[in-house]
C-alpha cells in the first residue's frame, strides 16, 4: 500500500472509489435514489477536472495497493469559508470499504498536512455529516475538537453537518 499524489489518470478511479464509498457510507443517511443516481461518467468528469484545472493551493492524494489500484483519496485545500482561525480544509477523504481502519486514512491525512504546512497552512477543520458516527470517531481519534454545525441539504433532505478542527496539524505529518 502506498500513498501518493493524484494524477488526472487517476479521474476515474478516484470517481468510482467517491461513488462506492458514498453508497456505503451514506446507505440510510442520504435518500436512496440520490445515491442510486450517483453516475460514474460524471464522476469522471468532476474529477478530470478538479485534477487538471484546480488551483495550485488544493491538492488530492490517493492510497492505492498492488492488487487493487486506487482504494481511497484525500482533498483539501485552503479553508473555503473565511473562518478567523482555520487556515486549511479537508474537503473530501473517502476510502472503499474493505479498506477501511488499516491506517490508509492516518497516511492520506498525513500526506496532506504534511502540504498544508509546505503552503504554511498550520491549522485545519474539516465538515463531517453527524450521522456518520464512523468518520467522527476517526476524527476524534485523530485529536480533532467539535467546532460547530450547519445544515446542509443532500437529495432534498436536510442534514447536519458537524466541523471538526485542528489547531497545529504537526502532529497529524507523521
Amino acid at each position: 500500500m502506498g500513498i501518493r499524489a493524484a494524477r488526472p489518470e487517476d479521474a476515474r478511479s478516484i470517481a468510482r472509489v467517491h461513488i462506492n464509498s458514498w453508497r456505503t457510507t451514506y446507505a440510510g443517511v442520504v435518500p436512496a435514489d440520490h445515491l442510486s443516481g450517483l453516475s460514474y461518467p460524471k464522476g469522471v468528469i468532476y474529477w478530470e477536472g478538479i485534477l487538471t484545472k484546480a488551483p495550485a493551493t488544493t491538492a488530492t492524494f490517493v492510497a492505492e495497493t498492488s492488487d487493487a489500484g486506487v482504494v481511497g483519496f484525500v482533498r483539501g485545500g485552503p479553508e473555503r469559508d473565511g473562518h478567523q482561525f482555520y487556515r486549511a480544509e479537508i474537503y473530501a477523504i473517502y476510502l472503499l470499504e474493505g479498506f477501511q481502519r488499516r491506517g490508509l486514512g492516518r497516511l492520506l491525512i498525513a500526506a496532506l498536512t504534511r502540504r498544508f504546512a509546505e503552503d504554511g497552512l498550520g491549522s485545519m477543520l474539516v465538515w463531517v455529516l453527524e450521522d456518520n458516527p464512523a468518520a467522527r470517531g476517526f476524527y476524534e481519534a485523530l485529536g480533532g475538537e467539535e467546532l460547530g454545525r450547519k445544515t446542509i441539504t443532500i437529495g432534498g433532505r436536510d442534514l447536519t453537518e458537524v466541523s471538526y478542527g485542528w489547531r497545529d496539524v504537526e502532529s497529524l505529518r507523521e
